[in-house]
């Protein structure tokens, strides 16, 4: 009895629930069940629009709103609650997008000014633990293979940050086509990175420092492509979604 509506923000709450939002309202898809059910609101904080909710190695699920709130969201049978999360809401101005690492660290971008982390705490809540200088957001996060450091994508491009030293690092291309919006980051199993943006699809190769573009002229679905919108399945294959459909490779 649930249909005709618009929904961007979700994230697998176990094998077979999809958690998902539609503006203010939260519902769980069913998939073994082939059912959507609509969560009724068990709190005080109202007309909140979810931008991105994510279940985190924790276990717990974080939603980040319009209002700069960050939120966790508690599920109990039909109904949700939302309180703030962490000690940060009402001290910083957090944006619409946070991503998290394998070690369960939380990178939240401040505006376009810079990113703050988190770092997991024993009673599995999070904490302020240090600031990185990246302007431009953050849109995707990707873990350097050899253990180093992550990569991270935003308006800005394609960035390397060392877990020890936190030295961040643009990484730059002999003809600097790296330096624009890239919405998403995945290594295949040759050490290649694909990216997303506004104008195709980026594949990087670190090791000669060059980018072959990919657009419509290459089967591409578009030039355009969007936030959250990347997977690489178990086998390797990458997914990538933009305004007109999704291409795999």
């Amino acid at each position: 009895g649930i249909k005709d509506f618009t929904s961007v923000p979700s994230t697998m709450i176990d094998d077979h629930q999809l958690l998902f939002s539609s503006y203010d309202q939260l519902y769980i898809l069913d998939v073994l069940q082939n059912r959507i059910q609509k969560l009724e609101q068990n709190h005080v904080i109202k007309g909140l629009n979810f931008v991105q909710i994510e279940r985190l190695k924790n276990g717990k699920i974080i939603a980040s709103c319009l209002e700069n709130r960050l939120l966790e969201i508690k599920l109990s049978k039909n109904t949700y609650t939302c309180t703030p999360y962490s000690q940060l809401n009402g001290e910083f101005k957090l944006s619409y997008y946070f991503k998290s690492d394998q070690e369960g660290n939380l990178y939240i971008s401040i505006g376009q000014a810079s990113i703050i982390v988190l770092e997991p705490t024993n009673n599995e809540g999070h904490r302020y633990s240090y600031e990185l200088p990246i302007k431009g957001g953050i849109n995707s996060l990707m873990e350097d293979k050899t253990g180093k450091g992550i990569y991270l994508t935003n308006t800005l491009g394609l960035f390397h940050i060392r877990h020890d030293t936190k030295e961040v690092t643009p990484i730059v291309d002999k003809e600097n086509i790296l330096a624009q919006t890239i919405y998403a980051a995945i290594a295949d199993t040759a050490g290649n990175f694909w990216l997303s943006s506004n104008k195709g699809i980026l594949k990087y190769n670190p090791k000669a420092k060059s980018v072959k573009v990919y657009s419509r002229m290459d089967g591409v679905q578009a030039d355009e492509f969007n936030s959250n919108a990347y997977l690489q399945t178990a086998d390797g294959h990458i997914f990538i979604g933009g305004i007109n459909g999704l291409n795999y490779y």
